[in-house]
């Protein structure tokens, strides 16, 4: 299955991470800051259970799964169009 977590942030960071690391092609929508830190340094989870990175890839992919708060999920809509209408720039 493949797999694209909106919000690299703490939540969809770790359970993004943590799909990829057992095996699932999982690719991540971020922008501004967490954006250039993933494509530089990798996605790394410092966690209890175990710490890792990994170096995820930016394609658009056929399920996604939200780690975001209800609040602004209209705000990221008009994202989701831009990113699988070919035009993601950020």
């Amino acid at each position: 299955m493949k797999i694209a977590v909106m919000g690299a942030g703490a939540i969809g960071g770790y359970f993004g991470g943590r799909l990829a690391q057992a095996g699932f092609d999982v690719s991540f929508i971020a922008r501004g800051t967490h954006l250039a830190a993933i494509l530089e340094n990798g996605l790394k989870v410092l966690s209890p259970l175990g710490d890792f990175n990994i170096h995820p890839e930016l394609y658009p992919r056929f399920f996604i799964r939200f780690f975001i708060h209800a609040f602004v999920m209209e705000g990221k809509l008009s994202l989701i169009r831009l990113y699988f209408n070919g035009k993601w720039r950020e």
